[in-house]
């Protein structure tokens, strides 16, 4: 992991300090979030560390940090996680793949393609290891890489297919390097959680940046039910 530093300066000593950490395939959406955060509230100061799923959740066993934010919730008694945005995953090719103007493609033909993973530990990873898994399918390992820009890379220029989140991948695809295949089952619809620890006594920083989650991701319907963006 490496630390990223969000910081404005301090206006009030009792303005306080969110500690959070982010999962690699969380991170650009999560420092948008932070970002937007930090606008309506200057005089906080942000530590936010990017790692993959296994090290935030220790960061969190050991109390490291207030929070986290990852797509796959943690199966952790000791750990809450509240969903907060909607998380799809996609399937995405080069632009100029084979595959690219078929529709409804079949599971078991996709799993015959060669396909870019990230590294043992990953979120993503699991969930779509799971995903085939429980369908009785394995699927053919080209390449793993620890970085969600490596494996775009690395799809772009035709070494494998890859399953991402759509949010990460728009731009690319707007810009015709990359394109999202019709697949049965897919999108795969997830969530990102925001995680602490059960029992936990969020200070003011922490506390405020879950209300602004819980204000601003959700949208409220008629009727009461709530629904992910």
């Amino acid at each position: 992991p490496y630390p990223l530093n969000l910081t404005k300066s301090l206006r009030r000593l009792d303005d306080g300090q969110l500690r959070i950490a982010v999962t690699s395939a969380a991170n650009a959406f999560a420092v948008d979030l932070i970002a937007r955060f930090l606008q309506q509230h200057p005089q906080l100061q942000v530590i936010l560390n990017i790692a993959n799923r296994q090290e935030v959740l220790a960061s969190l066993e050991r109390n490291d940090i207030d929070m986290a934010i990852m797509g796959e919730p943690p199966q952790t008694l000791g750990l809450v996680a509240m969903p907060f945005h909607r998380n799809d995953l996609i399937v995405i090719a080069a632009a100029s793949h084979p595959l690219r103007h078929e529709l409804n493609i079949p599971l078991q033909r996709i799993a015959e393609e060669p396909f870019v993973l990230r590294e043992l530990g990953s979120g993503t990873r699991e969930a779509i290891l799971r995903f085939f898994g429980e369908r009785g399918l394995q699927l053919r390992q080209s390449l793993v890489m620890n970085s969600n820009e490596a494996i775009k890379q690395a799809v772009k220029v035709g070494m494998g297919l890859a399953v991402v989140a759509r949010h990460s991948v728009i731009v690319k695809m707007e810009s015709g390097y990359l394109c999202s295949l019709s697949v049965d089952g897919f999108p795969l619809r997830r969530a990102w959680h925001l995680v602490h620890r059960k029992g936990k006594q969020l200070a003011p920083a922490p506390r405020e940046f879950k209300t602004f989650l819980i204000e601003h991701q959700y949208v409220q319907h008629t009727d009461g039910a709530e629904e992910l963006l």
